[in-house]
């Protein structure tokens, strides 16, 4: 997982698409963003570059915890 530099200005780029606005982007890997849905309140994992829901964590705890895992 890559964590972002410039965290507010990627979310920025990011909201230049409509359904995108509905999540904070935290990180991405090579094939997801892992993200806080605002609309639902959780955190997921969403597939790039379709966005469909991969898995959704009830804690940003075990979502960090899930990503890390995937890189290692």
């Amino acid at each position: 997982m890559k964590i972002l530099h410039g965290f507010i200005e990627t979310n920025e780029i990011w909201y230049e698409n409509d359904w995108q606005k509905q999540y904070i982007f935290y990180g991405d890997s090579d094939t997801a963003w892992y993200c806080y849905d605002l609309k639902e309140r959780i955190y997921v994992e969403l597939e790039k570059p379709s966005g469909t829901l991969i898995q959704s964590y009830d804690s940003f705890d075990s979502m960090l915890s899930d990503a890390i895992e995937t890189v290692l």
